[in-house]
């Protein structure tokens, strides 16, 4: 297990060639952007720029949103007659994860887990390289 910074990413990009641009453009090869407004769509070249994000797919570039689909097609693949053997149920690969905003995943949370259990709280919509993580103990 690792956690990637911006730094890491960056050290990783120039080892193979790429620079980093210190301003804000639209000519770039690849572009890594914390968030899907950082890249100005209407100018972006399909086919010659690559981006960390994909335009309208918010689903797949926010943990929240990637975890709702992610439990969607396991509830869809759960019911399906001839699931594949390579079905891999979510929380094999992925961290339990809980809405806390959400009444059903909060009570889950909070009936499931004893006191002085320690967690990873990443409060939603926040993304600057793990800085918002916090830990607590007990609930």
């Amino acid at each position: 297990m690792f956690f990637i910074t911006l730094n890491r990413i960056e050290s990783i990009l120039t080892s193979i060639g790429y620079e980093r641009q210190s301003e804000r453009t639209d000519d770039f090869k690849l572009k890594w952007v914390q968030c899907n407004q950082s890249v100005n769509w209407n100018l972006f070249k399909d086919g010659e720029q690559i981006v960390n994000h994909i335009q309208g797919e918010d689903y797949f570039t926010t943990k929240i949103q990637l975890w709702q689909s992610l439990q969607t097609y396991e509830k869809i693949s759960m019911t399906m007659q001839k699931r594949s053997p390579q079905f891999l149920p979510l929380n094999q690969f992925v961290p339990e994860t809980f809405k806390l905003d959400e009444k059903n995943d909060r009570d889950t949370f909070f009936n499931t887990h004893k006191p002085g259990d320690v967690w990873i709280c990443k409060p939603s919509g926040l993304n600057q390289e793990g800085k918002e993580f916090f830990f607590f103990v007990g609930v």
